[in-house]
Order: C-alpha cells, then structure tokens, then sequence
C-alpha cells in the first residue's frame, strides 16, 4: 500500500465512490458546493468525483468518514498521486512510435552536443523571463513628492510590486487620478484589482526596479510602522515637495468631519481636518509642515495612535488654498460641511 499521503487517490470500484459521496451528501444534509468547501476543494471537482470522471483524495474521504462517523468503506486501494502515470506514459510514447516512427537522427550524438552547448554557452545566457524589466525612474519633483505621501499612507512595497488600498466606493474617482499619476511617473499603466469582501480598490505595479528606487527615496519596505515610518528627509528641505506629500497624506490617510460637544444642554459643533497615524516620527512631520505653514494645528495622542489636527473653519479653507487636494471626495465634503458654519 502507498504511503499516507493527503494527496493519495482513493480506487472504488464501479458505482462505489458515487454512492458513498451521495450518502455523506445526505448524512450532512449539505449541498455539493457547500460539502466541498468544507473538503476545501473546487465545486467542479466534487462534481468530478460524484461522476466518477475523477478518483477522490485520501485526505477527503477520511475526512468525510470523520464527519459522518462511517467506517472506512472495505476494498478499496490506495494509490499515490500519479500513479497512472507509470502506466499511461509507455502506452502513450508506444502509440506515438507507431504512429510517427522512431525519432530521427543518432539520439547519443544528440545528447552530448547539447551537453556541450549547455555547458559552453547554455547556462551563461540570462533568460529573458528573469531579466529586469527596463523602467523609467523619475527625477525628484513636486509630483513625485505626492505620489511619496500617497504611499506613506495607503502605500505598501514587498520585493517584488508596490499596491496602493483605497476605498473602492468614496475613493472611485480619486483612484483613477493615483492610476494617471503613476503612468505620469514611471510610464507604466498600474493593475486595478477590486477586493469585493471590502469593497477595496488595490492599485498595484510588479516591478522590482521601482520597488528598488522607491525604497532608495525613503519608502520602506515590509511593515512600515515597525521601521519607522517618516517623511523623506529630502521632502522635508524642501517647501514645494513638503506640501505636495502632505497633500498626498491627507488625501488618503486624512478626513474631514465634525466634533459635536454639548454643554449645559446646548449643542456645540466644530469642523475638522483631521490626519491619524499609528507612526509618532510621520505624525510630527506633518505638524511641523502645517506650523512652518503658519496653520495652528494640534497634536494629539490617542492610544496607539497620533492626530494633527485643524480646528476650525478658516483653517480649513486656508488648507485647500494653500495644499489642495487631488481627491475629490474631500473637496466635495468640505462644500457640505463648509455651508453649516
């Protein structure tokens, strides 16, 4: 018998594997797509084994035996993975010769030249699926400095590819203009892809050549808080690249709302401009950009995490003179907002 193996394949006989797949079906009382989640395997393949097209794993016909307290069913084989492999591959090549002959040529001979080419030149070319994509990397600019804030906050590098998550319902519109930046920068058109579960927009770039120069700017790579997170200090000497990042920062990781106090029974509300950060260094760095700015903002500790803050309503609009936003969103709620003061 094979070895216990999760991935073995299980041999009834004729008729056997679909009756004990139907009487676990109706011990369940479950659907088929439902008992093969719970197997964790395809719908269709569950189809496959009821139909006997396919023989079922050994993994999941213990599993089911578990479930439905069955004993294992008697004579039946275990057979490992690719067990028909040894018997379909000499049928095959035996068909193949009686159809098309033997193959042409001296087959040794054959063999060492290719030996010899594979030991001259063969194993010292490059493949060009490995090779690094050629990428255009731009100069620093106040673009640039944007597109450094919109990572610093939705942003995320791994070896590989850099994504951008934004909301897939409020940040629609402002997803299209991050997407139109990047083509911009780097002349490449990044992947859209829509996690459904979240409603989520990922906005992702596979190229380890501008992972490499991203994380040369001062992006981090992995888990951004544990490295902790800031503003490149080449941003920082420089008033046009500072605002522009810090309309990045607000853009993805900053809202907009009011604060409501009641006091001796009278409500009170106050709007917001609020930038919330799990990283002290990053939070401190947008304060100091708003103070150098001549706003009056607040820093605030919460918990965790570190909120700079603009108080009021001239405040406010002096922030969308000043910085601007490239989300529409933000701009849309302020023109609500703003109306109620």
């Amino acid at each position: 018998m094979a070895k216990s193996s999760k991935y073995n394949r299980v041999l009834f006989s004729e008729g056997r594997q679909r009756k004990f797949l139907q009487k676990a079906l109706s011990s369940l009382s479950l659907s088929q797509s439902k008992l093969a989640s719970l197997l964790k395997i395809h719908p269709r393949s569950f189809s496959d084994w009821l139909r006997e097209k396919n023989t079922m794993t050994l993994s999941s016909l213990e599993t089911l035996c578990t479930l439905c307290k069955l004993a294992r069913p008697k004579n039946i084989e275990i057979k490992e993975r690719y067990w028909y492999a040894k018997i379909g591959a000499p049928i095959g090549g035996k068909v193949v010769h009686e159809k098309y002959g033997p193959l042409i040529g001296n087959q040794e001979y054959r063999k060492s030249q290719w030996k010899k080419w594979w030991d001259t030149k063969g194993k010292f070319r490059m493949n060009s699926v490995l090779l690094e994509k050629r990428v255009h990397l731009p100069k620093q600019s106040p673009l640039l400095a944007e597109f450094m804030g919109i990572m610093l906050g939705d942003g995320g590098i791994t070896k590989y590819q850099f994504r951008i998550s934004l909301n897939g319902k409020t940040d629609k519109k402002y997803s299209l203009y991050v997407r139109n930046l990047i083509k911009k920068l780097f002349r490449i058109r990044a992947k859209k892809q829509l996690r459904k579960q979240s409603d989520g927009i990922d906005i992702v770039v596979s190229r380890k050549g501008i992972n490499k120069y991203l994380i040369l700017l001062g992006l981090k790579s992995g888990d951004k808080l544990k490295q902790n997170l800031d503003i490149p200090e080449w941003i920082m000497k420089n008033k046009k690249y500072q605002k522009m990042c810090l309309r990045g920062l607000i853009d993805t990781d900053g809202c907009l709302f009011y604060e409501t106090h009641l006091i001796k029974g009278k409500k009170y509300s106050y709007p917001r401009l609020n930038f919330v950060t799990a990283s002290p260094s990053l939070a401190t760095s947008v304060f100091n950009i708003l103070i150098d700015l001549n706003f009056k903002a607040r820093l605030r500790k919460n918990g965790r995490n570190s909120a700079v803050q603009l108080e009021n309503k001239a405040e406010i609009w002096q922030y969308f003179k000043t910085i601007g936003t490239s989300n529409p969103k933000h701009l849309n709620r302020w023109h609500i907002l703003g109306r109620r003061v």
